[in-house]
């Protein structure tokens, strides 16, 4: 089961993409936002092992106080729904049953759906600050981090995907390209406006990433070769700069180093993810 989630948690990671800085973000005081991401993972790890599992996230953002350069926002998984099969072995999980929070990945899992993430968001460059718990004392989950890369990252960085900032001169057939390196994880996004009916604004997307990560397995390094192809659509409020939907589908090679020993991966994650 730990295998199965930090591939999940490594799929999980290859959906961040960069985003344009240039029109501003628009949100309302007490403004409640409902964040639903389904996704479909594939990973062929060599010697048989095949991986399946579909998993959904539902997280809600509040913004709980507005400056006059950016926005104070909370937020909270709501539900998260787990299915997944690892050689013959099928293994769930939903919040909402009683008798999977008693089991022992709910267990690993509660403390998640119960902690409250509360950051700053500057509307004019998206970028968040000050990340935190609403309880600074709290005791850190060692599964947080994997159970958090399955939603899609920590409850913040979901919310991050609420909103998509255009080039403040957007037109139809508008193309435009960004590149970002974090620490070794160098990626490539190409964006071109399809279509804009009534300020609801179609974006298409195709990108790149290669590099390498680490993270940690059962107290191990890991260090994570990653080659990934990403391609997707963003359905956009030119006005607001709020995300409506977004879908994507990415194709991945990587190869774990571990202890001395490697594991190539091939896999590919299609993601769906619906805001209200």
């Amino acid at each position: 089961m730990k295998k199965l989630l930090f591939m999940a948690a490594l799929f999980a990671c290859t959906g961040i993409y960069a985003q344009d800085k240039k029109t501003s973000i628009v949100l309302n005081p007490n403004q409640v936002i409902t964040i639903n991401s389904q996704s479909t993972q594939k990973a062929n790890m060599g010697m048989g092992m095949e991986t399946n599992s579909n998993n959904t996230t539902v997280v809600e953002s509040k913004v709980t106080a507005t400056g006059k350069d950016n926005y104070t926002i909370s937020s909270k998984v709501k539900r998260m729904v787990i299915e997944a099969d690892m050689m013959g072995n099928h293994s769930s999980f939903d919040s909402d049953k009683k008798e999977d929070l008693e089991s022992d990945m709910g267990k690993a899992i509660a403390p998640l759906l119960e902690e409250e993430m509360i950051a700053t968001l500057d509307k004019n460059t998206g970028e968040w600050k000050n990340e935190q718990k609403a309880e600074e004392n709290k005791e850190e989950n060692p599964l947080e981090e994997m159970m958090t890369a399955i939603s899609g990252s920590s409850p913040q960085g979901l919310s991050g995907g609420i909103y998509f900032q255009l080039p403040a001169d957007f037109k139809e057939g508008a193309a435009w390209s960004e590149t970002k390196t974090v620490k070794d994880v160098k990626s490539t996004t190409n964006y071109t406006i399809k279509t804009i009916t009534d300020n609801i604004v179609v974006v298409g997307y195709n990108s790149t990433m290669v590099g390498t990560t680490q993270t940690e397995m059962q107290g191990m390094q890991v260090d994570v070769d990653i080659d990934s192809k990403s391609t997707g659509e963003i359905t956009v409020d030119g006005k607001t700069s709020l995300v409506k939907k977004k879908s994507s589908k990415d194709d991945i090679n990587s190869t774990l180093n571990m202890g001395g020993q490697t594991m190539p991966i091939t896999s590919s994650v299609e993601t769906t993810t619906t805001i209200q």
